[in-house]
Order: C-alpha cells, then structure tokens, then sequence
C-alpha cells in the first residue's frame, strides 16, 4: 500500500518538470526573431516624376510580432511611393511599422503602407513622407516639373556667315550682324562714281561721309542725308545778306517780308529769316505740285485729298501721289504693294485683268491654273488639266 502513492507522486513530479521545460524552450523561441526588417532600395528618379521607392523589407519573424519594415526612398523628381514593410508572421505580436518614404526632389512623396500585423497583433502605424521643395508647373493641374531649361540668348541666326552667302545688290557679309551689305569700306565702292564711299554705319555706298569728300559749289557733306550740299549753317554763306536754308541745305537771301524774296525762292519764312519756296499753299502755282510741303517746297501732296485717279495715295515719305501705300490698297486679287507705290504680283504669277473676276486685277499662275493655262482666261475644257502651261487629259 505505501509502493503505490509513491510511484504515483514521482510521476506528477516528472510531469511538471516537463511542462517547465516546455515553457522554456518558448521562451527561447521568442528571442530568436529578426528584431527590425531591411530597408528597402531607393526608386531611380525620372526627368519629371520620381521613381517609385523600394519595396520595404520584411518584419523580423518573432513571436511578438515582426520588426518595423523599412521604407523605401523615393527618387529624385516629383515624390516617388514610398514601399510599405510587411509585417512579421509571429504569433499575437505587434505589427510592423510602415516605412516612412522620403519624397524626391520636386513634389511630396506618398507615405509607406502600414504594416501587416502579426496574428493577433495591431497593425502599425503609416509612416508619412517628407514633402520635397519642387517648382509648380504654371499649368492648371499642377503638376511639378523640371526647372525651365532658359534661352541661351537671341537667335543668332541670319542671313551670311561669309562673303560666299551673299549676292548683289548686298555681295559682302558683315560677320558681326550677320547680314549682307553693299559694302563693309570704301574698296568696296571703287566702281560707283556718284557714291564712292562706304557709310560706316549703313554700309551703303554713299557720295560722302565727311566734308572731306566735298568740293566745289557744295564744299560740305550733310552726314544725315550723306550728300554733298552748299551750307550746314549761316556762317557757310559767306555773305551777311545770305543764310543756309537748312531744308535744301542752300544760300538763300535773308528776309523780313515777300518783298525781300524773288526767283525761285519767292516767299520770306519770317521764322528762319530767309526766302523759301513757299509757306502757304498759295505761294505753289503748279497744277503738278500744288502744296506746300513741310521743307518749305511745293509738292504733289501731304495727304490723300490732292491725289486724285490711279494714284490716289499719298507717301508721305516723298511727298507723291501713288497707287498705294499699302498691300490693302490693292484689292483681294492677290496683288501686293511693291516699295514704288505699284500694285503687282509676286513672282512667277502674272496681273490678269478680265475673265470671272470682271475687270478687277487679280494675280493667275499660268502655268498650272486650269482657267488661265498658259494665258489669262484660257480655260482647260471638260476635265483637263493644266501643266507647264498646256492642257492635258489627267493620267
């Protein structure tokens, strides 16, 4: 009797050392987990937006859930995605922390996905990502862009580089406009007798450039106008009864009235003391020039009133009637104003006057318009077509 409570009493004992030792060798267990996961690669930037940030690692494995995930950077350009960690698959343990994703250069990045949580466990918190400092696109949806690339300066493309781009009436090339000139120095206008001097300035060829260039009855040069003239001032005249009419750049008879005056110059302009042309419209008798112009002289016309007929506009430049000033002023056939003050058509049409526009002028390509091949009004028949001026059957 007393064998048997014994035998019974050590096998409880047994037992519960067991347990114990169990209990142990989880203890032991739980510390074996990785405590953090690896941080995951960073995203490669694009040339507008950043690339999307690694994929986090994953939470260590122990039991009490796994380790923080590590956030993926994003790269450089607008904000990339940061990657989200998983969490550890450990029994009852806490969830991993979401990595928190750094934005890229240029717009705020996407936070990191919170962690997974462990069996059990709560799920981590959402890392949040760190805005970047990009330049705004004007634009309305906002979007964030590369810095502007800026303009290098003007363009700088012309018409020459060298001499060899250039062809009269402008043969030379100032390498420093890059524009074709007539002439670049006086070399230059050795053939032109009437202007044998190159204008600095212009690099046209001019009579002169300085009074050194002057002889004669006209012993100064007016460098605005570059012409060779009899007087720049008073003291040119060389006679206290004469003063330089700065219009013609003439002597002319001092005056205080019309009485003073005769011969070509019969009026007295009171304000410059000396005989003029004219200083009303009265003073001009010709039909052909009937006003007086702003230099004291009589002229054509001022403005469109006095110009009357085919040229009924007036350049004001020079003071004569024409057939216009502007391209408007030759009507919708496609002429244009040439620097003349002629109505004509660009090169290689040619001026038709009759035919299904009436007597209006119009501008016709005569060699592929099937209603003037090859003349005005000279209209293919049927289904023909014109080509170098010919009709043809088409095919």
């Amino acid at each position: 009797m007393v064998y048997r409570p014994f035998k019974q009493a050590a096998k409880a004992a047994i037992a519960v050392t067991a347990i114990i030792v169990f209990a142990a060798d989880c203890g032991s267990d739980e510390t074996q987990g990785t405590p953090t996961g690896s941080g995951g690669g960073s995203g490669s930037g694009g040339s507008q937006s950043g690339g999307a940030g690694g994929v986090g690692g994953a939470g260590g494995t122990a039991k009490d859930g796994g380790g923080a995930a590590g956030g993926g950077t994003a790269g450089a350009g607008a904000g990339g995605t940061a990657g989200g960690g998983a969490a550890g698959s450990g029994m009852a343990g806490r969830g991993g922390a979401a990595g928190s994703g750094m934005a890229g250069r240029g717009g705020g990045g996407t936070s990191g996905a919170g962690g997974s949580a462990g069996k059990g466990g709560s799920a981590g918190a959402a890392g949040a990502g760190t805005a970047g400092g990009g330049i705004a696109d004007a634009a309305a949806d906002g979007d964030v862009v590369s810095p502007p690339v800026m303009d290098a300066g003007p363009d700088v493309s012309a018409s020459c580089m060298t001499d060899g781009n250039c062809t009269p009436p402008t043969p030379y090339c100032d390498t420093t406009a890059r524009v074709c000139v007539q002439c670049l120095g006086d070399m230059n206008c050795a053939g032109l007798p009437m202007t044998p001097f190159c204008n600095p300035s212009s690099h046209r060829c001019v009579p002169c450039v300085s009074s050194a260039h002057c002889s004669g009855a006209t012993p100064y040069c007016n460098t605005t106008t570059n012409a060779c003239v009899q007087c720049l001032g008073p003291a040119n005249c060389g006679d206290a009864g004469l003063l330089c009419n700065l219009f013609s750049n003439t002597c002319a008879p001092a005056c205080t009235t019309n009485a003073d005056c005769s011969g070509a110059t019969p009026a007295c302009h009171v304000m410059l003391g000396h005989c003029v042309e004219c200083v009303i419209n009265g003073d001009c008798s010709s039909a052909a020039d009937p006003v007086c112009g702003p230099r004291s002289t009589c002229v054509a016309c001022v403005n469109d009133t006095t110009c009357p007929g085919a040229t009924p506009r007036c350049n004001s430049a020079t003071n004569t009637c024409v057939e216009c000033t502007a391209t408007a002023h030759c009507g919708d056939g496609g002429l244009l104003c040439a620097a003349d003050g002629t109505c004509g058509c660009p090169t290689g049409l040619t001026t038709c006057m009759t035919g299904g526009r009436g007597s209006t002028p119009y501008c016709a390509d005569l060699q592929n318009d099937r209603a003037n091949c090859g003349g005005c009004n000279d209209a293919c028949p049927g289904t023909q077509i014109c080509q170098a001026g010919n009709c043809v059957s088409p095919g």
